[in-house]
């Protein structure tokens, strides 16, 4: 199956993400503007395609899913290539290929996820929502999320 995943760019996180509001909010023309948008910048997103067989993209969807599971702890990538079986460099590549981004993008991004899961369920403050995203310090906490979101979690 060589190159039989060159098409991944449609499937990245930010591009899965967009599909997931528009299916949630179907009559918001934001959401479906703001999918358009990501849509096309990830057909424009040109990278290197390495051949990827089933059973290493199947390695790299468990580690993914272990990196989501576990997002308060950092994860070495040399930790996580010998976790999906392979040397870290075609890691790195392989990961960016099957999910748009890099290891430490997807981390980030799955703990910015977390905390406004944290800020919208629960009255906690920053330094109790920073822990469980990763963060010991609310300041880290609070730079990533303005970051990631160009917003203050306080908004």
């Amino acid at each position: 199956m060589p190159g039989s995943w060159a098409f991944t760019g449609w499937a990245t996180i930010p591009v899965l993400d967009a599909v997931e509001r528009i299916l949630r909010y179907p009559y918001w023309t934001s959401v479906a503007d703001e999918v358009v948008q990501v849509v096309i910048h990830a057909a424009g997103h040109q990278r290197t395609l390495i051949d990827l067989t089933e059973d290493r993209i199947e390695c790299l969807f468990q580690v993914r899913e272990n990196i989501r599971a576990n997002v308060r702890y950092h994860h070495p990538i040399p930790e996580l290539a010998r976790r999906a079986g392979i040397n870290a460099q075609y890691f790195k590549m392989g990961f960016r290929q099957v999910f748009g981004m890099t290891p430490f993008q997807y981390l980030q991004y799955e703990r910015v996820k977390e905390a406004k899961r944290l800020l919208r369920e629960t009255n906690w403050t920053l330094p109790h929502i920073a822990e469980p995203t990763g963060l010991a310090e609310a300041s880290s906490f609070i730079r990533m999320f303005i970051k990631a979101t160009s917003v203050s979690p306080h908004e």
